[in-house]
């Protein structure tokens, strides 16, 4: 992969943590905790001396309504409802913002 397409916030972690690997995570997924699998676009390797190396993409990744794309949201029910439909809210969540 070209170096210059390395997001910078990923050649700092790997400059910190040499000999680990370092994923990037949907812009969607803001929680303080470990994101899921799901919400992990993919991951570069840092070597021995902290620079990047191989990307490794993840299959299971779902991407969110912005990186898809989509127009954002109009309202609190319009946010509740792209959730749900990419994975990062559910159905019961969009319903109660109905409520």
């Amino acid at each position: 992969m070209d170096a210059s397409l390395v997001p910078e916030a990923v050649k700092d972690a790997a400059r910190r943590a040499p000999g680990h690997w370092v994923g990037i995570v949907d812009p969607e997924w803001t929680q303080a905790r470990t994101p899921p699998e799901w919400a992990v676009l993919g991951e570069w390797q840092s070597d021995g001396s902290g620079s990047v190396g191989e990307y490794r993409a993840n299959p299971g990744y779902r991407p969110s309504a912005r990186v898809l794309g989509w127009p954002e949201p109009t309202d609190p029910v319009d946010a509740a409802a792209q959730r749900a439909a990419t994975g990062y809210g559910t159905v019961d969540e969009a319903l109660a913002a109905l409520a």
